[in-house]
């Protein structure tokens, strides 16, 4: 009811494996690792034996070097001391090394994002009973625009201030993405994470870096078939990149923003939802849509404006499966009851995605996609 879309972590959402992402060290060279920690190091002997360790331990996900990475850390200090007796000086120094591959490690770590999920069904009983409280809750129906939800033009950010010396710029919509469903994510080369000079890799042409992006994005909308019944989509934001703004996630406040509230074209009422809410709820739809239409006039740019439908969920008794049932529509300010001529023939409008654009003092029916 306040138009607003909040941007989940990967730790909030209910999925624990959702946004997961499968970047792998694949069986490398001594020579690549030895260059990336001299690189570090500045160290000849211990990037020497350092990379011994990591070319036995390929291929391993970059996720379980971040998470066990004290007991790598242990491993590696072992080897380091194995062939000689340390002084404090000396342990200081090895302890040092490792902290700065640790931080490394920290810096160039894959980056998940965070997203606001959608869905393509209505119907789906379990959906119901997971998302909606147990059928009291309500559905909302929003209509895209160019395949995108657009931010509110009034409450709209264009950048969120990161740390104080970078910002990172926000479009004025967000695509929406369908979820691909794969019990496997392929394996994207974890070493194109780190900077060119530390590994000598870099992308040969453009084609080349945007199929790795492209890559890098499916994971973040791949989620594993038992989730198929849920016709998910999603809007993604981005995570800052640590080595770039110096901070690598955004806080609740930065993730939560505002929808266009002319793109939300109906509700559906729960089966279970109690009549006083149903009463609560249209009646703050029907003054947020009288005041849209009063609206109507007062902008000279280019807008849309659709038709709301209110509808109500119900449980076949004989199918024991949710049928929704249409209800009141409210067209250009007015309210329609079901079995009128105009109810019937602007229903079959909406469902088309038909909605009514204004345009330099014109307007025009027409499907809005």
């Amino acid at each position: 009811m306040y138009d607003e879309m909040f941007f989940a972590s990967t730790e909030e959402l209910n999925d624990p494996i959702d946004m997961q992402t499968k970047f792998i060290f694949p069986d490398a060279s001594k020579e690549l690792w030895e260059r990336i920690l001299f690189k570090l190091w500045n160290d000849r002997k211990y990037a020497n034996i350092g990379s011994f360790y990591f070319l036995e331990i390929c291929p391993i996900s970059y996720e379980k070097i971040i998470l066990n990475f004290r007991y790598h850390s242990k491993k590696l200090l072992e080897r380091f001391v194995s062939d000689q007796s340390l002084d404090y000086k000396t342990i200081q120094y090895l302890l040092l090394l490792l902290k700065k591959l640790e931080d490394f490690f920290d810096l160039y770590m894959p980056r998940s994002g965070y997203s606001v999920s959608f869905s393509k069904t209505c119907d789906d009983m379990l959906m119901w009973s997971h998302y909606a409280k147990s059928h009291t809750g309500f559905c909302i129906i929003f209509r895209p625009i160019n395949n995108a939800i657009y931010q509110c033009s009034m409450r709209k950010k264009d950048s969120i201030a990161v740390t104080e010396g970078h910002n990172t710029s926000i479009g004025e919509s967000f695509p929406i993405q369908d979820i691909n469903y794969n019990n496997d994510l392929n394996e994207i080369d974890a070493f194109l994470l780190f900077p060119v000079p530390y590994t000598g890799h870099h992308f040969e042409n453009e084609e080349e870096r945007l199929k790795y992006h492209k890559s890098a994005q499916k994971q973040l909308l791949t989620k594993t078939k038992a989730w198929d019944y849920e016709k998910e989509c999603r809007l993604l934001l981005s995570q800052p990149y640590k080595w770039i703004a110096g901070k690598g996630s955004l806080n609740s406040h930065q993730r939560l923003f505002h929808y266009d509230f002319t793109q939300v074209v109906g509700v559906i009422f729960g089966h279970r939802m109690s009549s006083n809410d149903k009463k609560a709820i249209k009646n703050i739809l029907i003054e947020k849509l009288q005041r849209r239409f009063e609206s109507l006039s007062n902008s000279s740019k280019e807008h849309f404006v659709f038709d709301f439908l209110f509808q109500q969920a119900e449980i076949s008794p004989s199918s024991r499966s949710i049928i929704i049932k249409d209800l009141e529509l409210f067209s250009m300010g007015t309210i329609f009851e079901p079995g009128t001529d105009y109810h019937h023939k602007q229903i079959n409008k909406w469902c088309h995605g038909e909605g009514i654009r204004f345009k330099s003092g014109q307007l025009s029916h027409e499907p809005i996609a």
